[in-house]
């Protein structure tokens, strides 16, 4: 019974966590849906960039979170500094990946799905309704991996860090 409690508990952090970024990400691709699809009506083109480094910033509260975590569950003292210059280094580091990761795949994927209305002879209002409808049918299953493979990711970081300080 203790060892499921345990489980339970760890699943529900793990939810929690997931959750956290969710609600980022859907933030981030919602800010992005917007302006990318805002610049498509002013100019009728895509942007050549997205900002990465705004992106990942919006990151780091919930990679230090998830980190902070994993770090005080893999060996449950409170003598180390969590957050120490190397681990601020790698929240930092993380984020700004993540953020050119998901920055870049999703220029790809407009650029491919604006070729493909092009091609099919669409008008700017519909290009416009394209673009949009990237952001809103991909924003679901691109949070939860981003939340999935981000949690694991800082969370094992985070008790790799606390092992190498014991």
């Amino acid at each position: 019974a203790d060892r499921q409690a345990l489980r339970e508990r760890f699943a529900q952090r793990i939810a929690r966590q997931e959750g956290a970024f969710k609600n980022v990400f859907n933030s981030v691709f919602d800010e992005q849906r917007n302006d990318v699809v805002g610049t498509f009506e002013r100019v009728h083109t895509l942007p050549d960039t997205l900002n990465d480094g705004e992106t990942g910033r919006k990151f780091e509260p919930a990679l230090r979170l998830v980190y902070e975590s994993g770090f005080e569950d893999a060996l449950p003292r409170k003598q180390e500094d969590v957050l120490d210059e190397w681990a601020l280094e790698w929240i930092s580091n993380r984020s700004l990946l993540l953020a050119k990761s998901i920055n870049k795949t999703t220029l790809e994927a407009l650029r491919l799905t604006l070729s493909e209305g092009y091609v099919a002879g669409e008008s700017i209002q519909q290009l416009t309704n394209r673009i949009a409808g990237y952001f809103d049918e991909t924003k679901k299953w691109k949070a939860e991996q981003v939340a999935r493979s981000e949690v694991v990711a800082a969370g094992n970081e985070g008790a790799l860090r606390r092992y190498e300080l014991a």
